[in-house]
């Protein structure tokens, strides 16, 4: 009791700790997929990102990340309300990386770096069809690279992450709908998703910068 140690949360770059305490080791944390009793693959940790009010009071501008058990654990902070760059902390306020928009892309590019500007990756974004809201996203590292596949579409909001190398699957985020009409409205208007986390090999600001790519796909549908 009064440890200081942290039970739960995100790791501020490199991978994600499950949800139980991890254990005081040198040896890195194992990339496997866990499995349920039945087979099945068991999600290495779990959240949900939702819009929320930052700096500009009385605007939903932010994307903050909960745990199972609600707490705040990693959130992306708007800049200004007319540009796509983010400013990305984790639960203790330290700075995990920065989100921003390319400003000039043949696709919507939304390039994270980290803590001290250096490359990291980039989640690309391109729009195959208004009309039926099919869109394509993917993820590259800081070479250019893809190395993520993301299947799913904006109607249905509801993607699945997979590694480009092995075909693993990484993560699922979805739109989270707890029950009844009016909430399912409220859910597509915060934001509001359920992320399943797999793999360490997606870390927590490429993450971000895919939530930050859903929320500009967004704000483009509904200014169509």
């Amino acid at each position: 009791m009064g440890c200081g140690s942290r039970l739960q949360g995100m790791q501020t770059q490199t991978g994600w700790l499950s949800q139980a305490q991890q254990p005081k080791t040198s040896t890195p944390a194992s990339t496997i997929t866990p499995q349920q009793p039945d087979g099945s693959t068991a999600p290495i940790a779990s959240y949900v990102a939702q819009l929320q009010t930052g700096k500009h009071k009385h605007v939903f501008t932010d994307i903050g990340f909960k745990d199972k058990g609600g707490r705040d654990v990693l959130v992306a902070r708007k800049q200004s309300l007319l540009g796509f760059e983010y400013e990305v902390v984790d639960e203790y306020g330290n700075l995990v990386g920065h989100v921003k928009q390319h400003p000039v892309s043949l696709h919507n590019t939304f390039d994270a770096t980290g803590a001290q500007r250096e490359p990291v990756g980039r989640v690309k974004h391109q729009l195959l069809s208004q009309m039926i809201f099919q869109d394509n996203f993917w993820l590259e590292n800081a070479g250019g690279e893809r190395t993520v596949a993301v299947s799913g579409d904006a109607f249905n909001r509801a993607f699945s992450l997979t590694s480009a190398a092995t075909g693993g699957l990484l993560a699922t985020v979805k739109i989270d709908f707890p029950g009844g009409f009016l909430r399912n409205l409220n859910a597509y208007n915060l934001g509001r998703y359920k992320i399943d986390v797999y793999s360490n090999e997606l870390s927590p600001l490429m993450l971000a910068a895919f939530l930050v790519a859903l929320e500009h796909s967004r704000e483009t549908q509904r200014a169509i």
